[in-house]
């Protein structure tokens, strides 16, 4: 009978979890871990106990999906809601009825999802990233009011959505990241798709 290990996510022969953890790498746990859709899942299958990989359960690339897609409609609708309560009043006090409408969202999201975290947990090297990116929030967020104020919401977004090829080199040159070609011709293609319907409108 073979001994068997306990891990996290399911039982299994010794020898098996042996192997996998030889094979498996840390990059590919840091990934599997912040999130399931990055990266298939190293697991042991047949009796030679040869690893492979495979897809996320359809039902887990469904939400990921279904995530991503509500992501992009809150996103649209935050520039409709914005160009209308943006008429009449300063762009820099909007900005902060925005800001401490997310601040008591968030806050009552987290406590009732149990996901409350105790401030003292987090290091300093993280409270250093997460401050200098709620300045840069809150600096983006002063500009694209102020960009409604003065143009339309057709052509302030489709401008603001060009951040997305910001991140792409960014992350290239800062977090040494890496693009393949087609992902790049993808990046281009938002760019320019971005542009010509700022242009265009």
């Amino acid at each position: 009978m073979f001994a068997v290990a306990i891990t996290t996510h399911r039982c299994e022969p010794a020898w098996c979890f042996e192997r996998r953890q030889r094979f498996d790498t840390k990059h590919l746990q840091a990934q599997s871990a912040s999130d399931p859709c990055a990266d298939p899942q190293l697991v042991c299958s047949g009796a030679q106990g040869w690893d492979k990989r495979i897809k996320p359960q359809w039902w887990l690339s469904r939400l990921c999906l279904s995530a991503r897609v509500a992501s992009a409609t809150f996103a649209a609708l935050t520039a409709v809601f914005a160009k209308v309560g943006v008429e009449g009043v300063n762009s820099g006090f909007a900005t902060l009825i925005r800001t401490i409408d997310i601040l008591v969202a968030v806050a009552v999201i987290l406590r009732v999802t149990g996901h409350w975290q105790a401030p003292g947990s987090v290091s300093a090297w993280s409270y250093t990233f997460l401050v200098l990116s709620g300045l840069a929030t809150g600096l983006s967020w002063l500009c694209y009011f102020r960009a409604l104020q003065i143009g339309s919401a057709t052509k302030v977004a489709p401008i603001d959505k060009l951040s997305v090829v910001l991140v792409a080199v960014f992350g290239v040159l800062f977090l040494r990241e890496r693009l393949t070609a087609l992902g790049w011709i993808g990046i281009l293609l938002i760019g320019f798709g971005a542009v010509i319907v700022a242009v265009s409108s």
